[in-house]
């Protein structure tokens, strides 16, 4: 028994070790120094998912915060939604290649419907957070709206030890592994400095949707709540354009995904900032839970 003990910490060891290592090789050769960072204006933040749930959850959610003072962190393609004049967010968050990748017909028009669509329906100080990888793309370049400024952060994954990865996520160099957007809005509203953070939209319910077609291709739904229609089923593509995840593949991907929510509470935790979720439909077991009917009585 003894034996399996010391077995099982000389692993972890040597498997947090080497992660250690990695990591400080990939920020050395993919992480770039003196980074601008926001400072949160506000102590609460809250931070809005595109899940189906939100449909039903936002108008209470901006019922409950409206006149407060806190900041909206929205996400993606909230632009598109009927509420992004509403919301007025401060924080905008994209994490996500395709934004960017022009290696395709589709995500070309998406960098400029998303450039398009920040341009003339944003009227109010925004602030768009995206990696430093895109600096140079077509979409930073059509973004051309004097309410917008862009803050640039290091998409360079962390791991390893805990006291490590909690150093370079202060200095910037780097966020938790598993490129999530909403995983990775809630890591910079903690650097900022908010203290009180809560998230709704972030269903992440992907699975319930998967279907494998009769020549074995992998399709997902993925709806959003602002969706007008029933969303097609779809392959999910890696960073290379036409190359699909397999099921085996997008169930670790989608694991690491939960498992970075973890990482991002105990970097919460370490700053003193808490989280929690008010979405109605969420998979998400790593933050606590709420209803905002008992947030008034906290």
């Amino acid at each position: 028994m003894y034996l399996r003990i010391v077995y099982d910490i000389l692993i972890s060891a040597f498997m947090q070790s080497y992660r250690t290592v990695f990591s400080i090789v990939i920020v050395i050769i993919f992480s770039k120094l003196n980074l601008q960072r926001e400072t949160a204006e506000e102590d609460v933040a809250i931070v809005l998912g595109n899940g189906p749930s939100l449909s039903s959850d936002i108008d209470k959610i901006v019922e409950f915060f409206g006149g407060k003072s806190c900041a909206f962190w929205c996400v993606n393609s909230f632009f598109e939604s009927s509420y992004f004049e509403r919301v007025r967010p401060k924080h905008y968050v994209l994490v996500d290649h395709a934004y960017w990748d022009n290696t395709s017909d589709w995500a070309q028009q998406l960098c400029q419907d998303t450039a398009k669509g920040l341009n003339d329906r944003t009227k109010w100080k925004m602030c768009l957070h995206i990696p430093f990888e895109a600096r140079h793309s077509p979409l930073i370049r059509g973004i051309q709206n004097r309410y917008v400024t862009i803050s640039f952060f290091n998409r360079t994954p962390i791991d390893g030890f805990r006291w490590f990865r909690h150093l370079l996520f202060d200095v910037n160099l780097g966020i938790p592994y598993a490129f999530n957007v909403v995983n990775t809005a809630l890591f910079l509203a903690i650097r900022s400095g908010t203290r009180s953070i809560y998230v709704a939209g972030a269903d992440h319910s992907w699975h319930e949707s998967l279907i494998v077609d009769k020549n074995n291709n992998l399709l997902v739904t993925q709806e959003h709540f602002f969706d007008g229609q029933q969303a097609a089923p779809q392959p999910v593509f890696k960073s290379r354009a036409h190359d699909a995840f397999s099921i085996g593949e997008l169930f670790i991907r989608w694991g690491n995904v939960f498992l970075g929510y973890r990482v991002v509470k105990e970097y919460a935790d370490r700053k003193k900032a808490s989280i929690l979720n008010i979405g109605s439909k969420t998979y998400i077991d790593a933050l606590p839970r709420r209803h905002l009917s008992e947030l008034g009585n906290e």
